[in-house]
């Protein structure tokens, strides 16, 4: 095991494009850390740089306290997942684990012993000598993983592993990969760009864009306290709805907090729209409608609603979240205790009764 630390870490390109600037990460020791954003966000690259695959322009990498930052990649102790698998066609998937192990050195009895224990764990075992065209396509993903679990690594470094797999297969591999990285107890880094994929198997998350980190922290503390509007809209099947307030600052509210109804004087946020989509998903419903011509709410119901009619909804004050105009968390006191819309009305405090009193 080992953790991975990449130290005000600086990547330009040829050309002057700087992707990354004075950018930290500390991937904790045995954890499961999965990198999530948008493309060009520097997922690859940072992965890439820990790897020592992308040669940074400033600062350092560290894989368990040690500076790496210009060994050669195979004096790293890392083994990298890709989402082209990079097996070879011609070999048996004997042959393809072995063949990294004779570069290493093994002997002939330790890779017959180690390419058997790791097809066992990876249940391929009748698959010995079959060649990766007889496979599917998540056994080939498993052959890689054999590989490179094979190579005793202190970190694994996956790539979008599963981009290329069907999405029943992506979430049955998802499980067996949880599962390995228990049975390992070995640090993993994942990219991905699925939020959901993010959310189901990491310990850890690291929300980047535009090469920075937005936020890093565990799956439900991400979900539940998103530091910024970006994480908020990002995390979570759908994200975040939000409306960009007159007065300044953003209000937000997940799909499953939006009640059909009228909130009957309580605190919160109150609007009347017409449902535009449906779609079914299994016991339950999304429904998309347009506030004010021009923002998009998402609410997710078990009530099978008509679309096309104008319908009251609610939303409690305490499943409301406020963002200043930067876009950073803020609590829902700093927003105006009143904001109205075309379409909606907020209300976040108690109106203050003031009474006259005759004097003299």
């Amino acid at each position: 095991m080992a953790s991975i630390d990449l130290c005000s870490v600086t990547k330009t390109y040829p050309g002057g494009k700087t992707v990354m600037e004075n950018f930290d990460l500390h991937v904790r020791d045995g954890s499961f850390t999965v990198l999530v954003g948008p493309s060009g966000c520097g997922k690859t690259t940072s992965i890439r740089m820990i790897a020592g695959l992308e040669e940074l322009t400033a600062g350092d990498v560290k894989i368990d306290g040690e500076v790496v930052t210009h060994q050669e990649p195979g004096e790293r102790g890392i083994a990298m997942v890709f989402q082209n698998y990079a097996l070879y066609p011609h070999m048996t998937v004997e042959k393809n684990i072995a063949f990294g192990l004779k570069n290493l050195g093994y002997s002939k009895a330790e890779i017959e012993a180690s390419v058997t224990e790791v097809l066992e764990m990876v249940g391929l075992t009748e698959y010995r000598h079959a060649k990766p065209g007889q496979l599917s396509g998540g056994q080939r993903q498993r052959v890689a993983l054999a590989r490179a679990i094979s190579k005793r690594p202190k970190v694994f470094l996956m790539d979008e592993p599963l981009s290329n797999l069907d999405a029943k297969l992506r979430v049955q591999m998802r499980s067996e990969l949880v599962r390995m990285h228990q049975k390992l107890g070995t640090t993993f880094v994942y990219i991905t760009h699925d939020q959901v994929e993010a959310m189901t198997m990491g310990d850890y998350i690291a929300v980047l864009r535009d090469g920075k980190i937005m936020q890093y922290d565990t799956p439900q503390e991400v979900y539940s306290n998103p530091a910024n509007l970006f994480t908020a809209r990002f995390i979570g099947d759908p994200g975040m709805n939000c409306l960009h307030l007159p007065e300044g600052g953003y209000v937000g509210f997940r799909s499953r907090k939006v009640r059909l109804g009228r909130g009957d004087g309580a605190l919160g946020l109150q609007f009347r729209a017409e449902l535009s989509t449906k779609e079914r998903l299994g016991g339950e419903f999304n429904y998309t409608v347009m506030l004010d011509g021009t923002t998009e709410i998402v609410i997710r119901s078990e009530e099978d609603l008509p679309t096309g009619q104008l319908l009251d909804f609610f939303v409690s004050r305490e499943d409301l979240y406020a963002f200043h105009e930067n876009e950073e968390r803020i609590p829902l006191e700093e927003l105006p205790a009143e904001s109205e819309g075309a379409s909606y009305t907020l209300t976040l405090a108690e109106p203050v009764a003031c009474q006259a009193r005759r004097v003299g």
